[in-house]
């Protein structure tokens, strides 16, 4: 039984696979594994898989319910994967229930299998500053830091509501090791471009806006515009 489980789900990861690469559509990929391999259905790991993939697709479409739902019945067939309760939180999340997304985060955090266990801290202070529990969110944060203090997921929210209060040069401090490894992603090179702004250093400013425009140019508009009210 364990080898035809093994067989089973290197079979099922194959035909995901080729259906990512022929099937343009995000809908498409999950749904046309599983017409390919349906006998795959009866293995609790592959249920689980193709929940996670299929919430995904939903929420690729913004059905956001739908991708709840998916995510939820993912969760029924691996409870000890913490990655589906932090899925269905951040969809709740998304739909503005915070009571729910924070349940669903502690639910994931409490879960001490969960590789990334430090995502669900990071989102779960998100949902605490949002609430105006700031104690709890730099709590989360700092936890989240020190479970994994490669990530800039945490320091990058952190930062966020350092800014937000004017206290830049603290956000300096959490975010410049990660500025300074010069990380191919936006979200630190951004946030420093606004300490800059704060601290009245133009020319620091503009020449993070200008390196996280060559990295991503929607992100930062999108970033410009919100956290600085226009158009960059």
């Amino acid at each position: 039984m364990k080898d035809r489980l093994i067989i089973g789900c290197f079979c099922l990861w194959v035909a995901v696979l080729w259906a990512c690469v022929l099937a343009p559509d995000a809908m498409t990929k999950v749904s046309y594994a599983l017409r390919t391999k349906p006998s795959l259905a009866q293995f609790t790991l592959y249920q689980a898989f193709y929940n996670n993939g299929l919430g995904h697709a939903y929420l690729a479409k913004n059905e956001l319910e739908n991708a709840f739902l998916a995510f939820e019945e993912g969760n029924y067939w691996n409870k000890r994967g913490g990655r589906m309760w932090h899925s269905m939180a951040y969809t709740r999340q998304l739909q503005g229930r915070l009571e729910e997304a924070k349940r669903l985060y502690l639910k994931a955090t409490g879960i001490g299998a969960y590789k990334k266990v430090y995502r669900a801290f990071s989102s779960l202070g998100n949902i605490y500053a949002l609430q105006d529990s700031i104690p709890k969110a730099i709590f989360c944060w700092q936890t989240a830091m020190q479970i994994q203090p490669a990530s800039y997921l945490a320091p990058c929210n952190y930062a966020t509501w350092l800014l937000a209060n004017g206290r830049e040069n603290e956000a300096e401090t959490v975010l410049r090791p990660f500025y300074e490894i010069g990380l191919p992603q936006p979200d630190v090179v951004l946030r420093m471009g606004s300490v800059f702004a704060a601290q009245g250093d133009e020319e620091g400013a503009t020449q993070c806006f200008a390196r996280a425009i060559k990295i991503d140019l929607e992100k930062t508009k999108r970033y410009f515009n919100y956290f600085h009210g226009g158009e960059i």
